[in-house]
C-alpha cells in the first residue's frame, strides 16, 4: 500500500502487518518523515497510545517486538529497501505514550538505544550503522494541575511531558490549554485542531477521573485490610478464634483478600 500524504513532508502508511500468519500486528500510526539533516532521507515514526498499563508483561519487550517487526518489514517493500541494501533501512522511532499507570511511573521518559561495546581492539562502526531505531516510553504526569498558576507554566521551558500532560490528562479550561499552545508551543489552533484539543479535554477530564477513581480503590481495599487485619488480631489475642482460618470464616473474608490480610499478618 502506497503512503498517503498529510502533508509535504508527513506521509501515513498501512498500520496492519500481516506478513507473519497468526501474528498480525495493528500499530497505532505509522508516519515517514522527512530527515531533518538529511533531505535524501527519511524516518519513520511510530505511534502507540498506551491506555491501560498491563502486568501480564513487560511493556519494553512488546516494544522491542514491534520494533524487530518494523525493522524485518522494511526488506523488498517499496518502505524500506531491496534484496540486500541493508545501508537503505530507515531510521525507526517508536514512542509509546502511557496515559494510565502507577504513581511510581508517573513522569518518567525512558529511552531505549542500540549500543556497540568494543571488548578488545581499537576498530568500531559509526553508530549510524546499528543505532538507526529507538524506542521511547513516556508516561505523562497525572495529576490536577489546576492550581499552578498560568503564569509559571507560561515562563517554564518547553518540555514534551508537560506538553502531553496538557493535551492527554490536564484539568483546565479550553481556552488556558488554547493559549498555552499559542503563546508557549507557537501551535497555531485552528477551528479543525480546536475541534480535536476539545475532545482531548474531554477525554482528559474522563482520564483524571479514572486515574482518581483507581487510587480511591485502592485506598479503600487498603483500608479494608487493614481493618481486618485489625479485628483478627484482637480475635486471636481475646482467645475466640484459634486460627486465623477461623476468623476468615466468621468475617466472611473473601478469597482475594486473604492472602493480603496474611501476608500483613506475616504468616505467610
Amino acid at each position: 500500500m502506497q503512503p498517503a500524504s498529510l502533508h509535504p513532508k508527513l506521509f501515513s502508511h498501512n498500520v496492519e502487518d500481516t506478513s507473519i500468519p497468526d501474528a498480525i500486528i495493528r500499530y497505532d500510526f505509522l508516519y515517514s518523515i522527512q530527515h531533518p539533516l538529511d533531505n535524501h532521507r527519511e524516518i519513520l515514526i511510530h505511534l502507540e497510545a498506551q491506555g491501560q498499563d498491563t502486568y501480564r508483561y513487560a511493556l519494553p519487550r512488546r516494544c522491542r517486538y514491534y520494533m524487530s517487526r518494523l525493522i524485518s518489514g522494511q526488506k523488498n517493500d517499496p518502505l524500506g529497501f531491496q534484496n540486500s541494501d541493508f545501508d537503505e533501512i530507515i531510521d525507526i522511532r517508536s514512542i509509546w505514550i502511557c496515559l494510565h499507570h502507577t504513581h511510581q511511573e508517573d513522569n518518567c521518559f525512558l529511552e531505549y538505544r542500540t549500543q556497540e561495546h568494543v571488548r578488545r581492539g581499537n576498530f568500531r562502526f559509526d553508530p549510524e550503522c546499528y543505532d538507526f531505531s529507538q524506542i521511547y516510553l513516556l508516561y505523562p504526569c497525572i495529576h490536577t494541575d489546576a492550581n499552578i498558576h498560568l503564569e509559571e507554566i507560561m515562563n517554564r521551558p518547553k518540555d514534551i511531558m508537560e506538553f502531553l500532560s496538557l493535551l492527554f490528562l490536564s484539568n483546565r479550561e479550553f481556552d488556558e490549554i488554547r493559549l498555552i499552545l499559542e503563546k508557549k508551543y507557537d501551535i497555531v489552533v485552528t477551528e479543525e485542531l480546536k475541534t480535536e484539543v476539545e475532545k482531548m479535554c474531554t477525554f482528559s477530564e474522563g482520564a483524571f477521573l479514572a486515574w482518581q477513581e483507581r487510587g480511591l480503590e485502592q485506598g479503600l481495599e487498603k483500608g479494608k485490610v487493614e481493618t481486618l487485619v485489625d479485628n483478627i488480631s484482637s480475635l486471636l489475642e481475646s482467645g475466640l478464634i484459634s486460627d486465623v482460618q477461623q476468623a476468615f470464616s466468621i468475617l466472611h473474608v473473601k478469597k482475594d483478600l486473604q492472602s493480603k490480610v496474611l501476608q500483613h499478618l506475616q504468616l505467610h
